[in-house]
């Protein structure tokens, strides 16, 4: 593959080359294997072009040494030292692989991907199947969870409704005796460990006073 087909390929899918391009394990099981390999060649493809980079790096540099030293050599009248650098021919085979390897790296990643989106499609069906059945499996718990905690505001109102009651029965609250049937149903406060049985702050509630009950 040459390059201008690698960097039109990049172009067009920028977001294959991130490692979470496809979902995580534990999140999508299905997917596990081509995620686990799509990770290493993506480190493939890193070491790769890192070690071609470093090998034209250092190039780079022992070229820039050894300009410096013929310049100060000229300039002194200095002997410039011998020339340390690999032949050129060496340096140019070496490089020529190391860039190889670096392509062909990329080329079996673009392999893989293009592999693994023609999975992806032809699964698809299946999968969407499978995911509506999770949903609608989770949809249930959801609606299970939402009528567990219904049920538990309506006993902890309840409790709370029955606590002022008693409050006011038994002296602690000020408020005086009331006709339990006529007693607010409270807001439910934040919620904390439950404290039945000891004297506590009284719930505040919003309540009409009871019409006085004439004598017969």
């Amino acid at each position: 593959m040459d390059a201008n087909t690698r960097e039109k390929f990049w172009t067009d899918n920028l977001a294959l080359k991130s490692a979470d391009w496809l979902p995580p394990a534990d999140v999508w099981p299905e997917l596990a294997e081509l995620r686990a390999e799509h990770e290493r060649l993506l480190a493939v493809v890193s070491q790769e072009g890192r070690a071609a980079w470093e090998i034209e790096k250092r190039y780079e540099e022992e070229d820039a040494a050894r300009d410096e030293a013929l310049r100060e050599a000229f300039r002194t009248g200095k002997d410039a030292g011998a020339d340390t650098r690999e032949a050129e021919e060496e340096r140019r085979t070496a490089l020529a692989d190391a860039l190889l390897a670096a392509g062909a790296a990329q080329d079996a990643l673009i392999a893989f991907l293009r592999e693994a989106m023609a999975e992806i499609q032809e699964k698809a069906p299946a999968w969407y199947e499978l995911l509506e059945s999770r949903r609608a499996e989770a949809q249930a718990k959801r609606e299970e969870a939402e009528r567990l905690v219904a049920e538990a505001n309506r006993l902890v109102s309840e409790a709370t409704r029955l606590r002022n009651w008693l409050d006011r029965e038994t002296g602690v609250s000020a408020l005086g005796h009331y006709p339990f049937a006529q007693m607010g149903i409270p807001a439910l406060p934040e919620y904390e460990p439950a404290h039945f049985g000891v004297p506590g702050p009284v719930v505040d509630e919003l309540v009409d006073e009871p019409e006085p009950i004439e004598a017969a």
